[in-house]
């Protein structure tokens, strides 16, 4: 780096180069203003929606983050609603209401439950006592003929 090059950062902030502060440069003064009007002569690399103003600025802003933000307030106030919804009173009365509705049902379909295997039991009880009692009338059978043949 040559001594032209070197700028007082202090004087001419557009034009920075890395140098401290206090560095002493015996140049002279024009000599810095010309380099620095050369410097920010250059055409500009900006994208035309990317110039100084503000105004430029904030409406390109706007027209990208505009559909973001109306979707993000969209959310929030769904969000809102939601909560509103929920913490209101009907709701919490219906919720309470359907709770108790499907704590009833759970009870009545253990109760079913419990009455479908007991009729399940009862049913094979039956069928074991009807099995016995085929076999008693055989028995049964069995020895009426045996006292009969006695008899004659």
């Amino acid at each position: 780096m040559n001594d032209e090059e070197i700028l007082i950062l202090k004087q001419y902030p557009k034009c920075r180069v890395g140098v401290p502060d206090k560095v002493k440069v015996p140049h002279n003064e024009k000599v810095q203003k010309e380099k620095c009007s050369t410097q920010t002569d250059q055409p500009s690399r900006k994208l035309p929606f990317q110039d100084d103003s503000t105004e430029s600025r904030s409406d390109h802003c706007w027209r990208i983050d505009r559909p973001l933000l109306e979707k993000t307030e969209a959310h929030s106030a769904l969000v809102d609603k939601g909560r509103e919804f929920e913490t209101s009173k009907s709701y919490l009365n219906a919720k309470e209401h359907l709770d108790l509705v499907l704590h009833e049902k759970n009870e009545k379909s253990e109760e079913l439950s419990i009455a479908c295997q007991s009729l399940k039991e009862a049913k094979k009880r039956v069928n074991e006592l009807k099995v016995l009692q085929d076999a008693t009338m055989k028995e049964v059978e069995d020895v009426e003929s045996k006292v009969l043949e006695a008899e004659e």
